[in-house]
């Protein structure tokens, strides 16, 4: 593959952001990539709901994963969803009391 030369930083930006979704489409299955997806949407602005969307598909795959389930009840929170963010860190509690 032939490196890129980005013209300004808001190219950059576009590129960055297409990472992980990318990385998400070729591996639908890893509840890894959807965790790390939502990590990198909570932060940009505007994509808090796709953040929330990809938290929750990584619990679905992974139903044991703790970090997932503390991050999506924090996106849910952040979202104004109290009653999901609730649900999700009972979830968590859950977990960890293992």
């Amino acid at each position: 593959m032939k490196p890129v030369a980005l013209e300004s930083e808001g190219e950059a930006w576009v590129y960055l952001q297409a990472l992980p979704e990318a990385a998400a489409r070729l591996e639908p299955d890893s509840p890894l990539t959807h965790f790390n997806l939502g990590f990198a949407l909570s932060r940009m602005p505007g994509r808090l709901d796709d953040a929330i969307a990809e938290y929750s598909a990584a619990v679905r795959i992974a139903p044991d994963f703790a970090d997932a389930y503390r991050n999506l009840g924090n996106a849910l929170m952040k979202a104004g969803r109290t009653a999901d963010a609730a649900a999700a860190h009972r979830e968590l509690q859950r977990l960890q009391a293992r």
